[in-house]
């Protein structure tokens, strides 16, 4: 009888909504000072980001979110949310800020930890969770 694998199957999508995530169009030349992370339901839109946006778009984002996720993005348009849509998901995270792509109707919104224990290795470490994408207009 083979036992069963240890990350738990289905259950694990559930208890683990997030996903480690590669830059689009292939490795930054820096090294990430956050880790970027996309939820499960996300991660087929995650994948097309750079088709629909543009791989030019799409890695801005990425870069951005990687290196300096808290600070304003030039020429971008970004917004923390107010209300219930900007809360926080969990202590220590940022409420979420929203980030508009230039000339398309698509949006993507975040929040950021910068000191995150809570990774299997429980190493304090910058993340950056990409909550949702869409890609139409209000």
């Amino acid at each position: 009888m083979v036992p069963p694998p240890e990350s738990g199957g289905a259950a694990t999508s559930a208890c683990k909504p997030y996903t480690n995530t590669r830059r689009p169009g292939g490795k930054p030349d820096y090294g990430p000072r956050f880790r970027v992370l996309v939820h499960n339901r996300h991660q087929g839109r995650w994948s097309e980001l750079g088709e629909r946006i543009g791989l030019d778009q799409a890695q801005r984002f990425y870069d951005h979110v990687a290196q300096h996720p808290g600070e304003p993005a030039g020429g971008i348009k970004m917004n923390v949310l107010r209300g219930k849509a900007g809360n926080p998901d969990e202590d220590g995270f940022s409420r979420t800020i929203h980030w508009r792509v230039p000339g398309r109707a698509a949006r993507l919104d975040y929040q950021y930890n910068a000191k995150y224990t809570g990774g299997s290795d429980g190493d304090e470490h910058g993340v950056v969770r990409v909550v949702a994408i869409a890609f139409s207009s209000h």
